[in-house]
């Protein structure tokens, strides 16, 4: 009978070895130099790590007054959620609408002062996209990621400009490499065009 097909790459053809094509994950994970994400054998494929996604809808100061109700009460919002107990038990936060305010920061920002808070409760570790105002762009993607665990490398990836009242945004897609024990493991934050703002209903 014929030679079966080897395990994971294929039969052979005309007597010689098929080339093996990677997988469209894998490949795309290459493309952007994420090969650490394959996984590795020889390492456990399971830990414990708490993590929490949140979309706090924090708007820059000035903005607010634009987006029309629903984005009032921020500051009572954020001491709620920096108060809850809940946040003992976690080891990484991925918040969205987080807005930086460009100006006045030590009095304006919110963001600032919520990153401070965070350090205070053991999420020392921390990543925001780089960001710098201009006559478009009057605020950053509104990502903050903050961790109890090392983040060893971060990187970003920027989309182009949204519609409406997120043209304003430099959104994107904010992404780190968190240290734990002997293992690495990746999160991506982000949040995308919000439709429900503005002139798009």
């Amino acid at each position: 009978g014929g030679e079966g097909g080897s395990e994971g790459g294929g039969g052979r053809v005309g007597g010689s070895a098929a080339k093996w094509a990677a997988p469209q994950w894998q490949q795309a994970l290459a493309q952007v130099g994420l090969h650490e994400l394959w996984y590795q054998p020889g390492f456990p494929k399971s830990f414990n790590v708490h993590l929490l996604s949140y979309n706090l809808n924090i708007l820059p100061w000035g903005a607010r007054l634009a987006a029309g109700a629903g984005h009032d009460h921020s500051s009572e919002r954020l001491q709620e959620f920096i108060s809850r107990p809940e946040l003992n038990t976690l080891d990484v936060l991925l918040l969205q609408e987080v807005f930086k305010t460009p100006l006045l920061r030590g009095l304006l920002c919110q963001q600032a002062w919520l990153r401070r808070q965070l350090s205070e409760r053991g999420f020392v570790h921390q990543v925001v996209m780089p960001f710098r105002p201009g006559v478009l762009s009057w605020t950053d993607s509104g990502l903050v990621i903050a961790s109890k665990l090392p983040i060893v490398d971060w990187g970003v990836q920027r989309f182009s400009r949204g519609m409406h009242i997120d043209a304003g945004a430099a959104k994107g897609i904010l992404h780190a490499k968190l240290q734990v024990g002997s293992r690495q493991l990746f999160v991506f934050n982000t949040h995308l065009q919000a439709s429900h703002s503005g002139g798009g209903g």
